[in-house]
């Protein structure tokens, strides 16, 4: 039983690092928008998305006393909150900036709506709801990923091909 505590503290502070490592990854991004003082064409539908799910996670690791997984997505939950800060003061236009606005408020009905529904269920349902929301959000992250880069290949490519012709 002690070994298995080890592991399973071992694989937490691993699990932890990376993930802290993983919502850092786009600083370079955002310290170029802040030399630049703008966050352009920039969209805010990733980071919504990864706010969602690190708060999701966060509440399923309340719930099942994980403490790691807590300390990670409150780390991981405020770096979001400054990138988001970040975009939302460096947008260009006000039309932008209003546009990413309502996208952020969507955020909070979101959130509140989860409170809401979730405050009302038995125990073990909301352990569940609340696991099914943060692997439904990490799967929205990596699909806009790959969705994000699948288009700019395609584009590419065609553009290239046009290019050649």
């Amino acid at each position: 039983m002690h070994m298995e505590n080890n592991v399973h503290t071992a694989v937490s502070v691993a699990g932890m690092i990376s993930g802290v490592f993983l919502y850092l990854s786009p600083m370079t991004i955002m310290l170029r928008m802040v030399k630049e003082s703008s966050s352009g064409e920039f969209s805010l539908t990733p980071f919504n998305l990864a706010f969602l799910n690190s708060l999701f996670t966060l509440g399923y690791a309340s719930m099942s006393s994980n403490w790691f997984a807590m300390v990670a997505n409150m780390l991981d939950s405020s770096i979001i909150i400054f990138y988001i800060i970040v975009v939302l003061f460096l947008s260009p236009t006000k039309i932008m900036m209003l546009k990413r606005v309502v996208a952020l408020f969507a955020v909070e009905v979101a959130l509140v709506t989860y409170v809401c529904v979730s405050h009302s269920m038995h125990w073990r349902t909301k352990v569940l709801f609340n696991g099914f929301l943060a692997t439904a959000f990490s799967i929205a992250i990596y699909t806009k990923l790959l969705v994000s880069i699948s288009s700019s290949y395609v584009i590419h490519h065609f553009v290239r091909k046009q290019i050649i012709l």
